[in-house]
Order: structure tokens, then C-alpha cells, then sequence
């Protein structure tokens, strides 16, 4: 019986195959042509696109300009922090018209007492009127001629009442808060 087998395990038949339409292609490292267009073109939609967003938002938007201030506040400005002439009252005008008073003799609970107010400006006259507490005052402003600070005064200059005027006084607008 030994003789009657054969050694061959398996029986196969092997054939050769000329086509090479199953082997692996090699890589190319040149990109095609119209890969290269498609995103060059693609890039530039965006970047077009981009450019429009950014210019119709920017001329979508009114431009927020600085607010004015009032008028005659350019004027007032040296005279916007003042005080009494014995130092026991201060009057504060702020550039939206408000007015601030403190009377630094009277004591409310820990502050001073502050009375909340409004001030504006005729342009014929050049006068300032200041309200508080429903009393309205009309001022005008003198700076005497080198001396860098200005008054508010009350009443004609050949007879101004200095117990009622208001001096400018170097104060730091935040300080106003700490009487």
C-alpha cells in the first residue's frame, strides 16, 4: 500500500494570469489637476464669502458716535466740581445734565446729605440754570484771567454775592461718591 499513495498531500493546479488588473497600483504623488481646481475654488468661495459677511455687517451697523455733550458743558467742564466758599457744601454737574449737591454739615445716616438735581445751559445768555430740590439757580461762569479755576456765580459781576458762589475745586469725579 505504500506504494499506491502518493506523497502529495494536496493536489493543486497552479495557472498564470498575464492581466495585471489585480495587482496594487502604486501611489501617485502628483495630485490630479482637477483636484486641485475644485479646491482652489472651494477656498476662494469661502474666502469671498467671508469678505461679503464682513463688509455687510460692517456697513449694516449705524455708527456709534461719541455722544455730544450738552451744550455748554465744553465750557463747564473746570467749573463741573465746585464748592462752597467755607468748604462745607460741594456741587458736582455732570455731563448728562445732572447736578449733584452735598451738604458736608448735615449727616444722614453715615453720608452726607445729597440732593439730587438737574442743570442746563441758555445759549443766549450764557447762563447756567441749576435745579435742585424743585429751586432752580441761574449762574455764570467767571475765570479770572490767570488764575487756571473759574466760579459759578450768582447775579451780575459788578455785584456778585460770594457767599452763594461756587469755586472750582481739583477733586477726583469718583470722590464725589465718598461723602
Amino acid at each position: 500500500m505504500p506504494d499506491e499513495q502518493n506523497d502529495d498531500v494536496v493536489d493543486a493546479e497552479f495557472t498564470e494570469v498575464d492581466d495585471d488588473s489585480h495587482a496594487p497600483k502604486p501611489f501617485s504623488s502628483v495630485p490630479r489637476r482637477d483636484k486641485e481646481w475644485g479646491s482652489l475654488i472651494f477656498l476662494g468661495c469661502i474666502v469671498i464669502g467671508g469678505i461679503y459677511w464682513a463688509v455687510s455687517a460692517w456697513s449694516s451697523k449705524p455708527k456709534q458716535e461719541s455722544e455730544p455733550w450738552p451744550p455748554g458743558f465744553e465750557d463747564l467742564i473746570g467749573c463741573s466740581y465746585t464748592a462752597s466758599i467755607d468748604g462745607t457744601k460741594e456741587l458736582n454737574l455732570l455731563d448728562n445734565g445732572t447736578a449733584v449737591f452735598y451738604d458736608k454739615s448735615i449727616k444722614e445716616g453715615k453720608k452726607y446729605r445729597m440732593i439730587d438735581g438737574n442743570w442746563t445751559f441758555d445759549q443766549n445768555s450764557k447762563h447756567y440754570t441749576v435745579t435742585l430740590d424743585g429751586a432752580s439757580t441761574v449762574y455764570s461762569i467767571v475765570e479770572p484771567a490767570g488764575w487756571g479755576s473759574c466760579m459759578l456765580v450768582r447775579g451780575e459781576l459788578t455785584a456778585v454775592d460770594l457767599s452763594a458762589a461756587w469755586f472750582a475745586i481739583p477733586s477726583d469725579p469718583d470722590s464725589a461718591d465718598d461723602p
